[in-house]
């Protein structure tokens, strides 16, 4: 089985904006990413157009929400993707992302890796300052990839 963790200090389990394009295309679905910009009555939240230098959006839809929106609350939860959830950490469709884009798959704040654990095991996922190390329960083993 295999396993995606982050292995950047002072990260977060994240995943950049072309991993998520590469995500939705593989699904058949369109990735519509927006950044979060503050302005003088609060927030508005803009479709992404590729300038922003961070290579990280605020919030990945699978809807066309338009060119921009003003309140979050518009939103539907089934219409947002959030790949940074501990259950995608063994998406087959995101490993196969990672593994395809290698760096490119990690945004600012991680640096993704894919490790080979056994099938069926019990597992934990400790995060020391950012770094997260996979520890199979009850069993010494050594995870290939990191």
């Amino acid at each position: 089985m295999k396993i995606i963790l982050n292995k950047q200090p002072d990260g977060i389990f994240s995943v950049s904006d072309k991993g998520y394009r590469l995500y939705c295309e593989k699904i058949g679905k369109t990735a519509y990413l927006y950044n979060e910009y503050k302005y003088d009555f609060g927030y508005l939240y803009r479709i992404d157009d590729d300038s922003d230098k961070d290579n990280r959006h605020y919030v990945c839809c699978l809807k066309d929400y338009g060119k921009y929106f003003v309140k979050e609350s518009e939103l539907k939860e089934k219409d947002i993707l959030y790949l940074g959830a501990d259950e995608y950490r063994a998406d087959p469709i995101l490993v196969e992302v990672v593994e395809e884009l290698g760096k490119e798959a990690s945004d600012k704040y991680s640096d993704l890796r894919v490790i080979n654990i056994p099938d069926n095991v019990d597992y934990v996922i400790d995060k020391q300052d950012g770094v997260e190390t996979l520890y199979v329960i009850g069993q010494s083993y050594w995870a290939e990839g990191v």
